[in-house]
C-alpha cells in the first residue's frame, strides 16, 4: 500500500499562496474548481520532499481541511472572554481554563487551538467568503419576512396630529409653516 500525501510546511504555505493568488476562481463556499487543483499540483511539485507525490484530490483534501481549522479558530474567535492570536491560539489561562474546559466537551476538535495558533488563519481569511449571519440578512431566495412580535406596530401608519395644548406658553401659531408639522408628524417608518 503506497503511502499517503505528507504534507510540509512549506508546501501547505504555498497551496495557500496559490489558492490565495487565484482567488476569484473560487465559488460558493470558498470552493474552488479541479482545474484550479490541479495548477495547484503543478505549482507546488518542486516542492515535494516525502511521502506520495501530491494528487488534485490529495490538494482538494487538504484544502477542505484548512476550511475546516478556519472554520473552527472562527468560532472560539467568537466566545466572549478569549483572545485569540496567531501564535497563542485561544491564550487560555488559569483564569479562562473552566470555560474552555467546558467548550472543547462540546467542540472537541477545537482542542489542539488552546495555547497553539494556526499560522494560516489570516491567508485563508482572505479567501474564505466572508458570511454574514442573523434574522436580518437578505436571501434572494427567501420570502418576505413576517415578525415574531408585535414591535412594529407600535409605529402609527397614520400621521397623528398633536393633542390640543391648553398651555398659553406654547408659542403663538401663525400658520406660515407647515414644513415643521410635517416633519413633526410623519411617521418613522416613512423616514426610513
Amino acid at each position: 500500500m503506497p503511502a499517503g500525501a505528507v504534507w510540509t510546511a512549506p508546501e501547505e504555505t504555498a497551496l495557500v499562496d496559490f489558492l490565495g493568488d487565484n482567488k476569484a476562481e473560487a465559488g460558493d463556499g470558498g470552493n474552488f474548481k479541479s482545474t484550479t487543483f490541479q495548477r495547484a499540483v503543478s505549482h507546488i511539485a518542486p516542492l515535494h520532499e516525502r511521502g506520495s507525490i501530491k494528487t488534485v484530490k490529495s490538494t482538494r483534501s487538504k484544502w477542505i481541511a484548512f476550511k475546516k481549522i478556519y472554520r473552527i479558530i472562527r468560532a472560539i474567535q467568537l466566545v466572549s472572554g478569549w483572545v485569540w492570536d496567531d501564535d497563542t491560539g485561544a491564550s487560555i489561562t488559569a483564569d479562562s481554563a473552566s470555560s474552555w474546559d467546558d467548550y472543547v466537551k462540546k467542540h472537541p476538535e477545537a482542542k489542539p487551538f488552546r495555547n497553539k495558533g494556526w499560522r494560516h488563519f489570516n491567508k485563508v481569511a482572505l479567501i474564505m467568503p466572508s458570511t454574514a449571519a442573523g434574522a436580518n440578512v437578505f436571501h434572494p431566495t427567501a420570502g418576505p419576512s413576517t415578525p415574531d412580535d408585535d414591535s412594529d406596530r407600535a409605529v402609527s401608519p397614520e400621521p397623528t396630529p398633536p393633542p390640543a395644548s391648553s398651555d398659553s406658553s406654547d408659542p403663538p401659531d401663525h400658520g406660515d409653516s407647515d414644513e415643521d408639522e410635517v416633519c413633526n408628524y410623519l411617521p418613522f417608518k416613512t423616514l426610513i
